[in-house]
């Protein structure tokens, strides 16, 4: 009675193969008699699998395609004909422990010209809990993914940088939730209209308020601050109506357009503005989100420009994927 023998066949003839030692790393070596081409027999499960992490090696790691290729006894051209060639599988991580009411961070981040991945982080267990690839950022993109949300989660409340679209959105979706604008970017538009040496008086008092802004803490600065805003606005209400007008066409403008707009802008932010006053474990910030997972992710996708399309989802999804753990 003869015992079972692995059996290898030649990838060229077709015929059985015999063995033919070991490699230096004590891999069997197989060897045709008949075209005498030499083989190592490979499991397609594990290669795959190798390929696999040699992709999250090059695309989460600080090497170039061509150094990890060297690393292997291998060419780029090699690896890039391999990745080309099969479908890579995405492990999906749990999630940690999610408390019964979860505060959101939210956030856009563009990938490329065409393309923004919604990113959303839970506060309180500090993880991604989900994200999405869109053409653009917009009321649709936004509705979509805070229906599955809604479907899932509890929500309490959520921060955000005040998108027009996305404010939409979580009001449709969500109703009368908290919704926490980050006073970062908040106080960054205002000083962006009004500069660092505003040039009339309106402006270098306006400037002065906003500045305080971030200093707010309790429910008497937040009505000091609502006051002083409203003292500003009534002194200056005149002022602000001011208009020019074109000698050439006659057309006629505000002349001071920049302090309207950081008024305005104030305006309707300050009715989403406090709510960490009232509530500690609301963050007033975006801070975690964007300079947590977002800065990291803009050096990885800087580190690989010029990559392929699903190669910049795939990574995007591996790193948010390795935030979880």
């Amino acid at each position: 009675m003869k015992l079972n023998q692995k059996k290898k066949h030649c990838s060229v003839c077709k015929k059985r193969m015999i063995k033919y030692g070991f490699t230096r790393k004590g891999t069997q070596r197989w060897k045709c008699n008949s075209c005498e081409k030499i083989e190592l027999k490979k499991r397609k499960d594990i290669s795959k699998k190798k390929l696999n992490n040699i992709i999250q090696e090059w695309l989460l790691g600080f090497q170039s395609l061509s150094e990890i290729a060297k690393k292997y006894n291998t060419t780029r051209q090699t690896f890039t004909r391999k990745f080309s060639e099969i479908k890579i599988q995405v492990k999906r991580e749990k999630l940690k422990y999610l408390p019964k009411e979860l505060i959101l961070l939210v956030d856009a981040k563009h990938i490329s010209r065409d393309e923004v991945v919604l990113v959303v982080y839970e506060y309180i267990s500090q993880q991604v809990v989900a994200w999405s690839f869109q053409k653009r950022e917009n009321y649709e993109s936004w509705f979509s993914l805070f229906i599955l949300l809604k479907e899932r989660y509890e929500v309490k409340a959520i921060v955000s940088d005040g998108q027009k679209g996305l404010q939409k959105a979580i009001s449709h979706v969500f109703g009368n939730i908290i919704h926490q604008r980050c006073i970062v970017h908040v106080i960054r538009f205002c000083l962006s209209k009004l500069t660092r040496s505003p040039q009339t008086e309106a402006g270098i008092e306006l400037r002065k308020i906003v500045l305080l802004l971030n200093r707010v803490t309790n429910k008497k600065e937040v009505n000091l601050f609502t006051k002083q805003f409203k003292q500003w606005n009534e002194t200056y209400r005149d002022f602000l109506k001011e208009k020019s007008t074109s000698l050439e066409t006659g057309r006629t403008w505000y002349t001071h357009r920049k302090l309207r707009s950081v008024r305005s802008h104030l305006k309707n932010s300050i009715p989403y503005l406090f709510h960490y006053v009232y509530d500690k474990d609301i963050p007033k910030t975006t801070n975690h989100l964007e300079g947590g997972i977002n800065s990291p992710l803009s050096e990885l996708l800087r580190r690989h420009r010029g990559i392929q399309k699903r190669f910049k989802r795939l990574l995007v999804s591996l790193y948010l994927l390795k935030r979880r753990k």
